[in-house]
């Protein structure tokens, strides 16, 4: 009854949302029509209902994102403002496309992806060209976070017909979730974030099983016991061996991996924390692990306030019913650049 109320009142964003499969039109500023998100004719950015083509600067995105995500962390910076000009200034380069006559959605939009997609997969590469073991441990922490939430919210809706915690959160905060993407509950909210802080600290004696397993195995040598390895490997590392480094990881050693000796800690959090605690392995790691579980959370957030704004259901068309290839990531993108340069840029 909710979902067809918000179609009759010509609502497209709350309706697709929540699922809303019924067609129905709203009336745009130029007296055309858009219809559902569920719909595949919806008018994309960039096109117009006469099929009217890309716009330059969508056009200039793909190779001002390859510039930022291959540049070296000391070329960055001038490959991101070089990157922003050349797309801010494409709009001049046609005699039809200027200030007064074109949009600047297109242009605001390459621009936003230049810092949350291109900036993002920037530090995912560094931290893969990192460590074998940072790479694993920090996927699965923003991954089993995704898990938490999904299982979190699938429980409280089984419990209570309401949200189970929104009693306890602020108003504000429930409001602007709700505002961003109704289908989210701070239930699964919460659920994302311990799950992650719970990967964060129990992951690596996974990874040290495993480890233990190959060597009983016989397999002490992954590139050379699993070929396609060393080729993949070879694209991140120049030193293939040393870069599987679990070897080097010991849950009870606190010069191990993973172990985050060097990891600067916020003083808030550090005067309020007894000393012994601040000092354990675990603390460090489930720190991490909430934190990363947060920006998870703003991560998925600002993708789906993308879509909204670009009335998409879908981020694209690779993985139907999963929402598009950037569903799959958008958990990390926010991740991998506080865990690169909070963690990783800290480590001696």
């Amino acid at each position: 009854q909710s979902r067809r109320l918000a179609a009759e009142k010509g609502d497209p964003i709350t309706a697709a949302t929540i699922g809303e499969t019924e067609r129905y039109k709203k009336t745009d500023g130029d007296g055309g029509s858009v219809k559902a998100c569920g719909s595949t004719n919806i008018p994309t950015i960039g096109s117009n209902s006469s099929g009217g083509s890309v716009p330059l600067p969508l056009q200039l995105f793909p190779m001002a994102s390859i510039l930022i995500i291959n540049a070296a962390n000391q070329e960055l910076p001038l490959a991101l403002c070089l990157s922003s000009a050349m797309i801010h200034l494409s709009l001049y380069w046609t005699s039809n496309e200027n200030s007064d006559t074109t949009p600047t959605g297109a242009r605001q939009h390459a621009q936003h992806g230049l810092l949350y997609l291109s900036l993002s997969f920037h530090c995912l590469l560094q931290i893969a060209s990192t460590s074998f073991s940072h790479t694993i441990w920090f996927l699965f922490v923003v991954w089993n976070g995704d898990t938490g939430a999904l299982i979190a919210g699938r429980v409280g809706r089984m419990l209570c017909t309401t949200d189970l915690l929104a009693a306890i959160c602020p108003r504000m905060l429930i409001d602007f979730v709700k505002r961003v993407s109704p289908s989210k509950t701070m239930t699964g909210l919460v659920g994302g974030v311990f799950g992650a802080a719970l990967t964060a600290v129990y992951w690596p004696s996974v990874m040290l099983w495993v480890h233990s397993m190959c060597l009983q195995l016989g397999i002490a040598d992954y590139p050379a016991a699993f070929g396609w390895l060393e080729g993949m490997v070879g694209t991140l590392s120049p030193d293939v061996h040393s870069y599987f480094d679990l070897d080097q990881m010991n849950a009870s050693d606190a010069a191990g991996i993973l172990d985050f000796d060097d990891l600067p800690i916020p003083s808030i959090i550090a005067t309020m924390t007894p000393i012994e605690i601040a000092k354990s392995i675990a603390f460090r790691r489930a720190l991490v692990g909430i934190v990363l579980g947060i920006f998870a959370i703003v991560g998925d957030l600002v993708e789906s306030s993308v879509k909204r704004a670009s009335r998409q259901k879908d981020s694209g068309k690779l993985l139907p019913g999963h929402g598009g290839i950037l569903d799959r990531f958008d958990s990390t993108l926010l991740s991998a650049v506080v865990y690169y340069h909070w963690c990783l840029c800290n480590e001696a």
